[in-house]
């Protein structure tokens, strides 16, 4: 199933599909765009 229709079919009926969690690997988590793209990532729910 393409991103495109399953997020089609979340937007339909959120209570059908369970939560999606990610995960990500930041490279640079310190420089200038690292500091903050860490920031917002630990906002959202995932791993970082």
């Amino acid at each position: 199933m393409s991103g495109r229709v399953l997020s089609a079919r979340i937007a339909a009926n959120p209570n059908t599909y369970p939560e999606i969690c990610m995960q990500y690997f930041v490279t640079g988590a310190t420089g200038f765009i690292g500091k903050r793209l860490v920031k917002k990532l630990l906002e959202r729910k995932g791993a970082v």
